[in-house]
């Protein structure tokens, strides 16, 4: 089940499909038909009030600022996955180089006691 701001997200996307098809799509249409205009497109794109008017830019406006708060967060969200690879990645080599280092100390131990032993058997 999608959380509730995903499913705000979406309403507010296809409320802004909505109304750009309103307000653009058929205010296109209706200009190019106007002179032989039916009242079909007075029905589908009616004169809106500037109250009304002043909601719809209100809602793209929000939509807009909602969108632009998303891509942030996903940036954000984006950026600290990739400083958490290479915080990873420079642990990985440290260690890989403290494992060398070990490894190299075991051998020189090893010699040494070879070393130690053969001089005692001989």
């Amino acid at each position: 089940m999608p959380e509730e701001g995903t499913r705000q997200t979406y309403l507010g996307f296809f409320v802004f499909i909505r109304l750009l098809m309103v307000r653009y799509l058929f205010s296109y249409i209706s200009v190019v038909q106007d002179e032989v205009a039916c009242d079909f497109f007075e029905f589908v794109d009616p004169e809106y009030t500037p109250r009304s008017m002043q909601v719809i830019d209100d809602l793209v406006e929000e939509h807009i600022q909602d969108r632009d708060a998303f891509l942030t967060d996903r940036n954000h969200r984006h950026w600290a996955a990739q400083e958490e690879v290479r915080v990873k990645q420079g642990l990985h080599v440290e260690v890989r180089k403290v494992t060398n280092m070990f490894h190299v100390c075991l051998a020189v131990i090893g010699v040494l006691v070879g070393i130690i032993v053969f001089s005692w058997i001989g």
